[in-house]
């Protein structure tokens, strides 16, 4: 199975998400839930928007 990244507002359904999906299946060895922030500016050298994704790991 590829890696897949899924996006929630809260951590709360993403722990729940990631604990339903480890024990439905044998296949997920593993999985993290990760605090992220989107960043955008204007980058006036490159004269285009920048997007960032900016990741912390989170202990569940």
């Amino acid at each position: 199975m590829p890696q897949a990244w899924v996006f929630f507002t809260d951590l709360e359904p993403a722990v729940m998400f990631g604990l339903a999906g480890r024990m439905s299946s044998f296949d997920i060895s593993g999985y993290g839930v990760y605090e992220a922030a989107r960043q955008v500016r204007f980058d006036k050298r490159l004269d285009r928007d920048v997007h960032t994704l900016l990741v912390e790991a989170v202990q569940v």
